[in-house]
């Protein structure tokens, strides 16, 4: 697509019969929908995140489970124990 190294590939069909994408990271993501009822900003990803942990200790009956929460904001990151 744009002469990056393909990372991921799908089957499309644009009319022609289908055929195998290569696609980079970057436009991997340009063209993956977003799923209509997930969270669509770091806040809410970062929240659905600490709640998945803190279901995922319950469940394997844990006190805490940790969970390091990394973004590519420079030198930023959380450490929580759910």
């Amino acid at each position: 697509m744009c002469g990056e190294a393909g990372i991921t590939t799908k089957v499309i069909d644009a009319g022609d019969g289908p055929r195998w994408l290569d696609s980079c990271w970057p436009h991997a993501r340009e063209m993956t929908p977003l799923h209509p009822d997930g969270p669509t900003t770091v806040e809410e990803i970062l929240d659905l995140l600490r709640e998945v942990a803190k279901e995922v200790a319950a469940e394997m009956r844990l006190s805490i489970v940790p969970l390091r929460i990394w973004t590519d904001e420079k030198d930023w990151h959380e450490e929580h124990a759910g």
